[in-house]
């Protein structure tokens, strides 16, 4: 069974996001509520904790709308490559 993202009905694809290794020091004002309301499925990356080995992966294959994508970016004002950690 497809799974569809909730906000834009969307098939919800499936690629690598990278991994962000170490302590965030958190979202921007407002942030958290867009995530849930407007690209929950977005993952254009994923935080990966503190620790960090020699077999820590670089990325990680993830489900993602392609809409979020297009969503958060556009809620940040930047493209994909805007980190707020």
């Amino acid at each position: 069974m497809t799974k569809k993202c909730e906000i834009h009905g969307v098939e919800l694809l499936k690629g690598p996001a990278p991994i962000f290794y170490g302590e965030p020091i958190g979202p921007p004002p407002g942030y958290l509520d867009a995530e849930r309301t407007l690209f929950p499925n977005s993952f254009l990356f994923v935080l990966g904790g503190c620790i960090i080995s020699d077999e820590s992966e670089p990325e990680m294959k993830v489900n993602f709308c392609p809409k979020c994508r297009e969503a958060e970016s556009a809620w940040t004002g930047r493209g994909p490559e805007f980190k707020w950690f």
